[in-house]
């Protein structure tokens, strides 16, 4: 009888609570979300060039002091060619180590000589011979390994890099003499050598020595590459892109338009299903840049994207004041409005 009863009680329990569930919705608490989109194509105002400086020393230390000595001169190169302090960014410094490279033996290490990678013992490791196992008739079979060798300090390189960006004001109101003014001034910075391609890095005998090795075992195909082919590549020259700013009253005049896209939209939708659209019930904004070339799309919830000569990332693009391209044509700012409505 208990049990009947608990039952009972359970089950109307569950009928108070869906009938609550039903009745808690009043006219009104339908929506409808819609969207809307306004795009600009604004002219250049700057040309931008990124190098990546590095350099190499048998310590950290001295890797970092001469980057130091490379970074100076970059500075004094560019304030040359008319940038101002405040438009040359410096990335953060950034030190691996390149020699001895370091290579996990996957290869099998069986009796007689070794196979797979290790036909020829890399850099940093020996052949050892001895004997193993009973005789039989009075001979021990050897077995063949591969040993590690002591690592001496004075054995080690490192590579040090970091980027240097820059921008150029474009002010002609001509499009075509701004391309001719940026063309120029691309041959002046490349003739500059701002990130010291062509300047000889100060290395000792064992250091350059080091560095050789390095760039042969990273180009061998039967090794593993432990690390990117920029450290070991020196220093990177000049990736120019062109950006425009974009200003407050800009992305004001964006979102509105946006805004009345998706509320056109929303209006005739709810017309269709019999309805009339109510007050605004929530709205959100985003923007989206073009990534030079338009090979990506980019946003502010997801801005990552990787030009071939090195990343042009920009805190002013993640917060929408720019966008930025490697040709003019490519340069495009978007608004993409979320308008959500009440139906009545």
């Amino acid at each position: 009888m208990a049990t009947r009863l608990g039952g009972w009680m359970l089950a109307g329990a569950w009928v108070l609570l869906a009938v609550g569930l039903t009745g808690a919705k009043q006219p009104g608490d339908t929506t409808l979300a819609s969207e809307g989109t306004a795009t600009l194509q604004p002219r250049p105002t700057a040309l931008r060039m990124e190098v990546e400086l590095r350099a190499y020393g048998s310590t950290v230390k001295l890797a970092l002091e001469r980057l130091g000595a490379r970074r100076e001169r970059a500075v004094e190169t560019l304030e040359k060619l008319g940038v101002e302090k405040g438009r040359i960014v410096l990335g953060p410094p950034e030190v691996v180590q390149v020699a001895p490279l370091d290579f996990s033996p996957g290869g099998s290490r069986v009796a007689g000589r070794p196979r797979g990678f290790f036909a020829v013992p890399p850099e940093g490791m020996t052949m050892a011979t001895k004997a193993r196992g009973r005789a039989v008739q009075g001979v021990r079979r050897a077995e063949t390994r591969l040993v590690a060798e002591p690592r001496r300090p004075e054995n080690r390189l490192f590579s040090a890099s970091r980027k240097v960006t820059a921008d150029w004001p474009l002010a002609e109101p001509d499009l075509e003499r701004l391309l001719v003014v940026a063309h120029q001034l691309r041959e002046k910075i490349e003739a500059a050598d701002v990130a010291g391609v062509g300047q000889a890095q100060d290395l000792s005998a064992l250091e350059r020595e080091l560095l050789d090795r390095a760039r042969q075992q990273q180009a061998d195909p039967n090794l593993p590459a432990p690390l990117p082919m920029a450290a070991l590549d020196g220093p990177i020259g000049p990736s120019f892109l062109y950006v425009a700013r974009i200003t407050p009253q800009q992305r004001s005049k964006l979102q509105s338009e946006a805004f009345a896209v998706a509320k056109t939209r929303a209006a005739s939708l709810a017309e269709v299903a019999g309805a009339r659209l109510g007050r605004l019930y929530d709205l959100t904004s985003q923007f989206e840049v073009a990534a030079p070339g338009d090979e990506y799309e980019v946003s502010d919830y997801d801005y990552a994207y990787e030009p071939p000569a090195g990343r042009l990332a920009s805190l002013a693009v993640s917060a929408g004041e720019e966008t930025s391209g490697r040709t003019v044509g490519s340069l495009r700012f978007s608004v993409l409005v979320t308008a959500t409505f009440r139906l009545e």
